[in-house]
Parts: structure tokens; sequence; C-alpha cells
């Protein structure tokens, strides 16, 4: 029981590192597309 638990909670832990990951990447994306119009601008 506690062994299923734990794993619960690590596999918890692994699904938000890798929300984390992903909203870390969409923000770059989110912020390069936001510079580069100005880039361009010049």
């Amino acid at each position: 029981m506690l062994f299923l638990k734990g794993g619960k909670i690590e596999m918890k832990r692994e699904k938000r590192e890798k929300m984390t990951k992903v909203l870390v990447v969409v923000m770059t994306i989110v912020f390069i597309a936001s510079i580069l119009p100005m880039f361009f601008a010049r």
C-alpha cells in the first residue's frame, strides 16, 4: 500500500515536471515570437 502511494505521488511529480517543461517551452516560443518583429522592423 505504501509503495503504491509513493508511486502515485512520484507519477504526479513527473507529470508536474513535464507540465513545467512544456510551459517553459511555450513561454520561450512566445518570447521569441514577440521579439522577432522588432528585429524585422529594423
